[in-house]
């Protein structure tokens, strides 16, 4: 079956780089670039980290470059280079091979993943407590003494569960793990958003796959599930039975499996 698309069908979206940039800066306490952006150009200068006087390095935003031209193009940015360092913004780690993390480390470029050191909160674009790691590596790799203030970022949070690209980062008693996207993460994720109220196991489900619980048919009200804490494990309870199953040795406080 064929449709016929009618103009008023198309819709095209403009993502503003230059309005991104200027927001994005101003929240991550970076002196942004200013005029245009080239939206030709895959290497695009987003600001500058100044943090102290006398102190002012570049940051960039590269868009697109992967494979061998992205190893290609941070070899150019280190010769072009006038400052002792510089950092580059990925939007993730997807194209970090050992050539181009190789060629960052030689030449002072640190390479940071956007997916991992930003957030919208209240329609503003925040750093995450990621961000202050990386500045704190970026201080590291110069031989530049931590400045009292880095980048506004919150302190990382010692027990903290949420998704950072295509993984899950567990965070607990300040110990990190990561874990594949899939269905059990996503379950986790809906309990511990939701703690001690019962949900119905299809209910669990549909809200872990996007899906609206007020769609699925009354006969499936059977199991639930119920997100709660007992001591430092994840409590589950289906259809009136509460179980405490044995979690991950990095969630157990004291080191071990419980």
């Amino acid at each position: 079956m064929r449709f016929e698309l009618k103009k008023e069908d198309i819709i095209f979206y403009k993502f503003d780089l230059r309005r991104f940039r200027k927001e994005m800066c101003e929240g991550f306490g970076l002196v942004s670039q200013t005029g245009d952006v080239d939206l030709y150009e895959r290497n695009i200068p987003w600001g500058t980290w100044e943090p102290e006087k006398g102190a002012r390095f570049p940051v960039s935003f590269f868009l697109g470059w992967h494979g061998r031209a992205f190893s290609d193009r941070l070899a150019e940015v280190a010769l072009n280079r006038e400052a002792a360092g510089e950092m580059i913004i990925t939007s993730n780690r997807r194209y970090w091979d050992e050539d181009a993390l190789a060629l960052a480390q030689k030449h002072r470029l640190l390479l940071v993943p956007l997916d991992e050191i930003i957030q919208v909160e209240d329609g503003k674009f925040l750093p995450t407590p990621e961000w202050n790691e990386y500045l704190t590596a970026f201080c590291k790799m110069v031989e530049m003494d931590l400045p009292s203030k880095l980048g506004g970022a919150p302190k990382a949070d010692p027990f903290e569960f949420r998704r950072k690209g295509q993984m899950w980062m567990v965070r607990f008693d300040g110990k990190e793990i990561f874990l594949r996207d899939g269905v059990g993460p996503q379950h986790i994720s809906v309990l511990l958003s939701q703690p001690n109220r019962s949900i119905y196991a299809v209910d669990l489900q549909m809200l872990a796959s996007k899906q609206d619980p007020e769609t699925r048919p009354m006969r499936f009200r059977q199991g639930r599930f119920r997100g709660n804490r007992d001591g430092s494990r994840l409590c589950l309870a289906f259809r009136g039975k509460t179980q405490t199953g044995q979690s991950a040795p990095i969630l157990n406080r004291g080191g071990g499996p419980r």
